[in-house]
């Protein structure tokens, strides 16, 4: 049954973009009786006049008046059966500016509609808010907060009289009067388009779907509730992206009274609120609100609301994309976008149909760990190293973790490692009992300082970690040069340099103990894994029996002794690495050395396309050692550009570019601070690093296209960057091959 039909009905504010179309919408789809415009803007219900002429709209009438004046409501409700409020003071900025005035509007005129009427017998009325009204930061949603509880209380006001009163809340209108579209659809030919915030999410609705909904609740409103549909989020960014994705987008910052996301429906607001398929209601707050929300839920349906829910939208369920948003807006569809380019990780391993066809071979076979595939691969990577012995183990933190133990590490014992690792590098120290001293670093190389070595030797050292950050060996000369005298152990953690070499002996035989880690963006992989190589047998017996949590013997050995028994001499963990896995290890090692120079030769290109580039670094290599470039790291210096490395991170992130940053100092992970009472300030240089370096993608499979697109990305994020703060170079330096 049509609600309006034969029906006079009122719409105050009927000069506004909500107030044209529905006016419209109703003489199109509806028939009532009459149909009154009230609003002030004497103009407007001129152009409207024009709009529906009287000779072909008979039932509209047209009423000049304010929502103030509560005589000129009385006159204007008379014999009125329907009304809808729509008249209100709405731009957040002018009501900031001008507050008494939206209280007279939204607040005072509310409450004359009210009384006008229920003395005037309609029978009932819609107000329309908006998601300013929940939980308000600003003087337009407080006051339509205050209007829209006015208009819940009105039911109880009018008595024994029978005015029903609801409220229709909703977000952003597309198309309105103070819409940002416009403004934008304006703004394009300038090239840049103002966004406030573009973390800031809203709303969107259409008119059409306003008007449709303020309808449908007018049909099932019973009094008291407020509704709310169910419409999508869009960010500004996105938005503004949808609209001229040929321009830049200049943040300016958050007017006052703005929020960063809107809020339809508070957590408070969520324990009387019901969910039907296309909207929500919030029942009148009671002192017995759910066995209300119950006998209501019981009579008109719907679902209650979790407690805790929220509607707000930064975690909406429905986003608008930019085809959608372009459909809604009347604007014709985007040109198709060039294809994609492929992400690119920061590294990835590379798997070959050898590498298949050697792990599907173990699979066909007896023995899937503990058997020969397992003593091959460490001879194998011995052999390649030039050490006497090889220990697999399960990963590179259980070769960090074995290498203490064959050491005797434990309480009491200091060792001094580089702070600039994965915290593994430490932990290690930390399983065994002793206590990390961390060493600082060479502003140049990242590698560990052997003059911050000295400095922490104390008689309680009982070994020197050094790190091969990146991929480049360390100065070993120069800590051996500490390490030998005083008889303490010098371990390298290799996991980054499998295939480097220093003053060509490879890495894997320089140290007395050298870790590596064999997962998937490492020099090769095993899926995980690790690797001990030492000259000293009797180190590689006592980590292998570490691997077998401490036992003597494995079931080889005791199959052919012919017993059962076994011995667990000490404790040990499970680190053993399985059969399938070294298969698949020795595999990759056949391919090590074509991988190397490959990401040598990367790492050329990238040396020589950013050569000339100010404030972008890489660091410095060694003339004495070759590097096996597991990552390709550069410094962002804030100080030389218009940009800060977070905002470089972000854009190349953004354009599918996996750039990542190794590694924050251990000592300032949480856990090294609240229970070993660690702060900053320890490693300066490490600190410092810390703050600019970024790592860009290095892979073998890559090419230097891929290379020369990491750097012409990193370009537009530095010398093409806009913020509002910054004034921006021009784009000094940037090479010919890679410019745009």
């Amino acid at each position: 049954m049509d609600p309006l039909n034969d029906k006079t009905v009122l719409v105050t504010g009927g000069t506004g973009s909500f107030g044209r179309r529905f006016v419209a919408d109703v003489l199109a789809r509806h028939t009532p009786r009459k149909l009154i415009i009230f609003s002030r803007d004497e103009l407007k219900q001129h152009e409207m006049r024009q709009a529906f002429p009287p000779s072909e709209y008979p039932a509209l009438r047209y009423f000049i008046g304010d929502v103030r004046d509560k005589d000129r409501l009385y006159r204007a409700f008379d014999g009125v059966d329907l009304v809808v409020h729509a008249a209100a003071l709405k731009q957040v900025p002018a009501a900031e500016y001008n507050p008494m005035e939206a209280v007279k509007t939204n607040i005072l005129g509310a409450a004359n509609v009210i009384d006008a009427a229920i003395d005037r017998g309609v029978k009932k009325v819609m107000a329309l808010s908006t998601d300013k009204a929940a939980n308000p930061i600003n003087l337009y949603g407080a006051t339509k907060l205050c209007s829209d509880k006015l208009f819940v209380a009105g039911n109880h006001y009018a008595g024994e009289h029978g005015t029903r009163f609801s409220v229709v809340r909703y977000g952003n209108v597309l198309g309105s009067r103070g819409s940002v579209v416009p403004l934008f659809l304006k703004k394009r030919e300038t090239g840049v388009l103002p966004v406030t915030d573009v973390r800031m999410t809203r709303f969107w609705i259409t008119l059409d779907e306003a008007v449709a909904f303020v309808l449908q609740a007018l049909e099932t409103m019973q009094g008291g509730e407020v509704y709310i549909p169910r419409i999508p989020s869009m960010s500004m960014a996105d938005l503004a992206h949808a609209i001229a994705p040929e321009c830049r987008i200049e943040e300016v910052g958050i007017r006052p009274g703005e929020k960063l996301h809107e809020v339809m429906i508070s957590a408070d607001d969520a324990r009387q609120t019901l969910a039907y398929d296309d909207h929500y209601r919030i029942l009148p707050l009671s002192g017995h609100f759910e066995s209300i929300r119950e006998a209501y839920a019981d009579a008109h349906g719907g679902t209650p609301c979790p407690v805790g829910f929220t509607y707000s939208s930064d975690q909406n369920d429905w986003w608008l994309t930019a085809a959608a948003f372009r459909e809604r807006v009347g604007l014709p569809p985007l040109a198709p976008a060039a294809e994609t380019p492929a992400p690119l990780p920061y590294g990835r391993q590379q798997i070959g149909d050898d590498d298949i066809e050697a792990v599907v071979r173990v699979l066909r076979a007896d023995r899937l760990t503990t058997g020969p595939e397992v003593a091959s691969f460490e001879a194998e990577a011995a052999a390649h190293v030039g050490t006497a012995e090889a220990v697999a183990v399960s990963s590179g933190t259980a070769a960090l973790h074995a290498a203490m133990h064959a050491l005797g590490v434990g309480p009491g014992d200091e060792v001094i490692v580089p702070a600039l690792t994965f915290a593994a590098t430490a932990n290690a120290v930390l399983y065994q009992g002793a206590t990390p001293v961390f060493a600082d670093v060479d502003p140049a190389t990242l590698l560990v300082d052997p003059r911050s070595v000295e400095a922490r030797l104390t008689p309680r050292t009982k070994a020197v970690v050094a790190m091969d950050y990146a991929g480049q060996p360390c100065d070993y000369d120069a800590l051996r040069a500490l390490t030998a005298p005083r008889g303490l152990p010098l371990v390298a953690d290799a996991c980054h340099a499998l295939g480097a070499t220093y003053q060509g002996r490879a890495v894997g035989a320089v140290a007395d103990l050298s870790t590596f880690s064999l997962h998937p963006v490492k020099p090769i992989t095993t899926g995980e894994g690790g690797l001990v190589t030492t000259d000293r047998a009797d180190w590689a017996a006592r980590m292998r029996q570490f691997r077998q949590h401490g036992i003597t013997t494995d079931d080889r050995a005791r199959a052919a002794a012919g017993t059962w028994t076994y011995s667990m001499t000490e404790l040990g963990y499970n680190y053993r690495l399985t059969d399938v896995q070294c298969a698949l290890g020795r595999s990759q090692l056949r391919k090590l050395s074509a991988w190397t120079h490959r990401r040598q030769a990367l790492a050329a290109h990238y040396d020589e396309l950013l050569r000339d580039l100010p404030g972008l670094q890489p660091l410095h290599r060694r003339p004495d050692r070759t590097h096996a470039y597991h990552l390709y790291v550069i410094r962002v210096d804030e100080q030389v550009l218009p940009v800060d490395r977070a905002q470089v991170f972000s854009h190349l992130r953004a354009h599918g570019l996996g750039v990542n940053v190794h590694y924050l100092p251990v000592y300032l992970h949480p856990y090294y601070q609240q229970e070993h009472g660690l702060r900053p300030g320890l490693c300066p240089q490490a600190e410092a690093a810390y703050a600019q370096i970024l790592t860009l993608p290095l892979f073998p499979a890559m090419e230097r296209a891929d290379v020369e697109r990491v750097v012409r990305t990193l370009c537009e994020a530095v010398y093409e960057h806009s913020l509002p703060t910054h004034s921006v170079p021009p784009r000094q330096g940037m090479p010919r091959e890679v410019a745009a």
